[in-house]
């Protein structure tokens, strides 16, 4: 079972990818040719890792709030 801790360095794991992906991104951009497909991997990807920093903090709201809530059932 995982912690509260896992899940809030979890989230701020995702948080650090999606930085670095936004930097690589407009890095890129600034190219005089830059490589869309790439630039659209990278999109993709930050996507990806919203969506998980979406399901963590869920994860983490019930962990904090408690299995046995009556809303939970």
């Amino acid at each position: 079972m995982t912690n509260k801790q896992s899940y809030r360095d979890q989230i701020e794991s995702f948080k650090a990818n999606i930085r670095e992906h936004l930097l690589k991104i407009d890095k890129e951009r600034k190219k005089g040719n830059p490589y869309e497909g790439l630039i659209k991997k990278w999109l993709g990807e930050v996507e990806i890792f919203r969506m998980e920093i979406k399901k963590s903090e869920k994860r983490l709201y019930r962990k904090i709030k408690g299995k046995g809530a009556p809303n939970e059932r």
